[in-house]
């Protein structure tokens, strides 16, 4: 279990830009970018330095192919390196898309794929290395606000876990 054995003061310093843009009404996108300084949380070593330069950027993009089906794309990518080396400390990065139907007024269908990958330097992060697909499906029946039958399905795989998992939920609220 994780324990905090001191606080560090840290100075954290980044700079950046964010750009969006909705030139088109089917398609909409954002990207950013950061540079800068971060704190290593996750320090394998008491004695490692706290501050270490830092790179994240970020994009999506959502198209609209029809008034009914929409897709959501994102790309996550996080960085931290050490500062006196410039090796490695951890890189972190995530793609997801999102396709969602609405195929009449009660009835949608959601799917999510998602792959993220944790890339690690033992010697400087207590984190270990990670490799994860992520698949999901929803299919929602939605009579009215409150009143709703959903059935979907859930896979995750990883080195430890790999398997799908089934569901059903309803919900109906009551009127006076």
């Amino acid at each position: 279990m994780p324990t905090v054995d001191r606080i560090v003061d840290t100075v954290i310093d980044r700079y950046g830009a964010n750009f969006s843009s909705s030139w088109f009404s089917r398609i909409v996108g954002s990207a950013t970018f950061f540079v800068g300084n971060a704190a290593n949380l996750t320090r394998a070593r008491r004695n490692s330095a706290a501050g270490r330069p830092d790179r994240r950027c970020d994009g999506t993009a959502s198209i609209r192919f029809s008034r009914s089906l929409t897709t959501d794309w994102s790309y996550l990518f996080d960085r931290l390196t050490d500062a006196a080396t410039g090796a490695l400390v951890y890189s972190n990065t995530i793609v997801r898309l999102r396709i969602g139907d609405q195929f009449t007024r009660v009835l949608s269908l959601r799917a999510i794929v998602q792959y993220k990958r944790l890339s690690v330097d033992a010697r400087e992060t207590s984190l270990g290395p990670q490799r994860n697909a992520n698949y999901d499906i929803l299919l929602t029946y939605l009579t009215s606000p409150g009143t709703a039958l959903y059935v979907g399905a859930n896979s995750n795989f990883a080195p430890a876990n790999t398997g799908w998992q089934l569901f059903t939920k309803m919900s109906y609220l009551l009127r006076r």
